[in-house]
Formats: C-alpha cells, structure tokens, sequence
C-alpha cells in the first residue's frame, strides 16, 4: 500500500487519493494500461476506485467509483 498526495479533478470537484493499494499492466482493445486501485475519503467513508494510465496515448481515465 502506497500513501501519496495526487489530486484529480472531476466535475470541478477534486478528489484527494489518500492511498495506492496496488497497481497492475493490462491491455485493453491491444492497449496497454497501468491499473491503479486506489482508496479516497468520500462523504467521511473510504472508497475504493480504480484509474487506469493508457501508456501509447499517455492519457488518465477514472474506471470504476
């Protein structure tokens, strides 16, 4: 587990990940991604979520909340 200070913004809203549970290499449709589990506080409850990094694009997605 990882403990980072990285923020997002989405919506205009910004979200803090307060850990990095672990991080994975997968290839979707023949790309391929860094898949990184992470943990936030939302609403007072830790929740997890995953974003994934497309590494030919170089490009952010929030996968699943």
């Amino acid at each position: 587990m990882i403990r980072c200070d990285i923020h997002l913004k989405l919506n205009d809203k910004e979200l803090k990940i307060e850990q990095v549970v672990s991080v994975t290499e997968e290839k979707l449709a023949g790309n391929r991604m860094l898949v990184f589990r992470c943990q936030s506080e939302i609403k007072g409850e830790l929740r997890p979520f995953e974003i994934k990094y497309e590494l030919r694009k170089r490009k952010w997605f929030l996968w699943k909340m």
